[in-house]
């Protein structure tokens, strides 16, 4: 299948818009960095080029909720899933806070400049959160994620949420903090998570207490923005899994906008393993495997012994390519799990839309020992075998692998 040119204004699909770094300063957007992102601008050229007045749309990896709440700004439903928790959970905030009317967003700005204060006052009297502390061991047992001061400074945070912050102001409180720690930690985001280099740690490593009034004025900001529309769509949760989709609630969905986790190595949970770990998701090393085995597999680490024990038949000659060229057995299982993985999430997607509805994939591809993954290909015959026709690929950008190899970030475009 050759990459086809739209009748409409391609570039309005091209450059950052299809990125995380196109969205940054919109509403909402920089509240949690997530580079698997892209910006509202995406979606809503996708909506006008592709849909005819759609009432509901399917969202089957929401994110950081880039889709639902752009939608909702269109008048727009959308039903969406999502694994991992800390992104339910600042999802589900940042769709809250877009239905606020004026007055309760008025004194929520007000209630987040004393909040500042309150912080300050509280980390004088309170101890340190001692089930924190326990969890943190026990679920990364000797790795150093976060040092002193920082450390300390976190343990006493969650006991302030625990004790003194009021019931309404906890949601924002919980995502204030835990969209700080990555940069007050020894990690940092450079594709996946990995630990600071000795030259980026002579920089230092900013204090929690800076980084979270940052946030609130940065959230503060982003509330006076809103519009306090009339009308918005409204936004639900499907299945956290997208691979157990069926159809909700006997109604189909006009349509699909999403992007699907890419096959390149990327750890989906991991990635957010300190969020994670803060809100109370991990309380031990067993917690994290969990949520890995219920995403769709992706990554090397996202592999188990039952990973690649059967092979969807439109992956059967890249599996046996893998097999036989890479350097880590690892690898042809984990391109078979995802793209049976991937199979279910497109026979669930089929069960959910209506008939003629187009389903929009941003998707890229990838290499492993020299064999290159066709997976936008792949998925194609996939969702053309699940029971739609297939109508084009449209190349976003160019992307390198590490060492240099040329690939694609590709949208393809479906209709039941």
């Amino acid at each position: 299948m050759k990459p086809h040119q739209l009748d409409l204004n391609i570039e309005n699909y091209k450059g950052k818009s299809a990125t995380y770094s196109g969205g940054r300063g919109e509403l909402f957007h920089d509240w949690f960095p997530y580079l698997e992102g892209f910006s509202s601008e995406f979606v809503i050229d996708i909506i006008r080029q592709r849909f005819n007045k759609p009432k509901s749309i399917l969202e089957p990896f929401c994110g950081v909720g880039t889709t639902p709440i752009t939608l909702l700004q269109q008048n727009i439903s959308c039903g969406y899933c999502e694994v991992n928790p800390f992104l339910l959970e600042l999802t589900s905030l940042k769709l809250s806070s877009l239905k606020l009317n004026k007055q309760d967003t008025e004194k929520l700005i007000s209630d987040l400049s004393q909040l500042e204060n309150q912080i300050k006052i509280s980390l004088k009297k309170v101890e340190p959160n001692n089930e924190l502390d326990t969890s943190y061991k026990d679920s990364f047992e000797d790795a150093e994620y976060i040092s002193e001061p920082n450390k300390a400074l976190i343990l006493k945070l969650k006991t302030i949420e625990n004790e003194i912050i009021r019931e309404k102001l906890k949601p924002y409180f919980r995502i204030i903090v835990s969209t700080c720690l990555l940069k007050a930690s020894l990690l940092r985001r450079a594709g996946d998570v990995r630990y600071k280099t000795k030259r980026e740690l002579e920089k230092g490593v900013p204090n929690i207490i800076n980084l979270v009034s940052e946030k609130i004025h940065l959230i503060q900001n982003d509330l006076a923005k809103l519009f306090n529309m009339s009308e918005y769509g409204d936004a639900f949760l499907v299945s956290e899994d997208a691979k157990e989709l069926k159809n909700y609630r006997g109604k189909n969905f006009d349509g699909v906008i999403t992007s699907p986790p890419y096959l390149n190595g990327t750890n989906y949970i991991r990635n957010t393993k300190l969020e994670l770990w803060y809100l109370g998701y991990l309380k031990d090393k067993k917690d994290l495997r969990t949520y890995r085995n219920n995403v769709v597999t992706s990554a090397i680490n996202d592999v188990t012994k039952e990973s690649g024990a059967s092979v969807v038949e439109e992956a059967n000659d890249i599996v046996r390519e893998l097999q036989s060229n890479c350097y880590d057995k690892r690898i042809p299982k984990m391109a078979a799990a995802y793209f049976e993985d991937m199979k279910l999430v497109a026979k669930g997607i089929h069960k959910d839309v209506n008939k003629n509805s187009p389903v929009c994939i941003d998707i890229g591809d990838s290499i492993y020992g020299g064999v290159h993954i066709p997976t936008h290909k792949i998925l194609s015959d996939i969702f053309i075998s699940s029971g739609f026709k297939t109508e084009d690929s449209v190349i976003l950008r160019k992307r390198y692998s590490n060492k240099g190899h040329p690939l694609t970030q590709r949208l393809l475009f479906f209709r039941k």
